[in-house]
């Protein structure tokens, strides 16, 4: 559950913070903000993990299971083909939003990019709560 808490932060808080970056749009100001943020999660990472090689000491393996058989035994438990499902539908749903959706709110709304990304970012698409400043409006 943490994990999911943390993974959930952490898309919103790079969302918007990639999203203050990028006003004007640009294709090479984006590229130049992924690049950055790609390389900070690099060296989190590293960081993060380090070391931690060094202090597990590792046991063979005994009973290898094969893959198929792995995932034919996770999906026989209700609870977890349900939660697999869930997940599936979930990402799927926010992913969709994003590709399909989101490049029409500019146009059919008359905001920036910045505003329009700001509000997927903290999660309140929804225009009739859109509160943008004067300058993110276009005219």
């Amino acid at each position: 559950m943490i994990a999911w808490l943390m993974m959930s932060f952490g898309i919103a808080m790079t969302a918007d913070l990639a999203v203050s970056f990028l006003d004007p749009y640009a294709l090479q100001r984006l590229l130049t903000v992924v690049a950055i943020i790609c390389a900070i999660a690099c060296v989190i990472t590293t960081l993060a993990i380090g070391r931690i090689e060094q202090r597990v000491t590792v046991e063979p393996e005994h009973d290898h299971m094969p893959f198929m058989q792995g995932l034919r035994e996770v999906r026989a438990e209700t609870e977890t083909r349900h939660f697999m499902l869930f997940i599936f539908l979930a990402m799927n749903a926010c992913f969709m939003h994003e590709s399909i959706l989101e490049p029409y709110a500019g146009l059919v709304f008359g905001i920036s990019d910045k505003c329009r990304d700001r509000q997927t970012a903290i999660g309140r698409p929804d225009p009739a709560r859109i509160s943008c400043r004067s300058e993110d409006v276009r005219s």
